[in-house]
């Protein structure tokens, strides 16, 4: 992934590089110099992460998912559980999803675990986009040696 410019226009899908947001609509982004470019943040904590091991975001992420949507029908009746989602999950991360009831956390968790397909947008485990279909029966929440689990506290 290379770095990530805010065009004035607004017009392209600048992305954070630590979560993956896109920042084309947000305002008052935090800037980062680094190497005589310029990189985009959507707050103090992502600019943070980066200037703490820049290098490190200059690779893919371990797991991206970007633009996801999921809607759900019944009938003429259609659910938005996800409308165009971005995150990135580095390798090492420790990573907690919250939220109110309803709001997709546990659609968001089946997307990154495989055990659902987005109805638009693209999931990728270390640059490789990732289908239900191309899994194996044997091993399917196992990808190139890392593995997947998903699940949900319910307090």
């Amino acid at each position: 992934m290379k770095q990530i410019k805010k065009e004035k226009t607004g017009a392209a899908r600048a992305r954070d590089l630590v979560c993956g947001m896109d920042l084309s609509e947000l305002a008052d982004l935090a800037e980062v110099p680094y190497k005589g470019a310029s990189f985009y943040f959507c707050g103090s904590g992502c600019a943070e992460r980066f200037k703490s091991d820049p290098e490190r975001f200059q690779k893919e992420p371990l797991i991206r998912l970007s633009n996801v949507w999921k809607v759900f029908k019944m009938g003429a009746v259609e659910t938005q559980a996800l409308r165009g989602v971005d995150l990135n999950v580095w390798e090492g991360d420790f990573i907690s999803i919250i939220g109110a009831s309803g709001s997709g956390k546990s659609t968001v968790l089946n997307m990154i675990g495989l055990l659902d397909r987005p109805t638009d947008g693209m999931v990728f485990f270390i640059r490789e986009r990732m289908f239900l279909c191309s899994m194996t029966k044997k091993e399917p929440n196992s990808v190139q040696g890392y593995s997947v689990s998903c699940f949900s506290n319910i307090i």
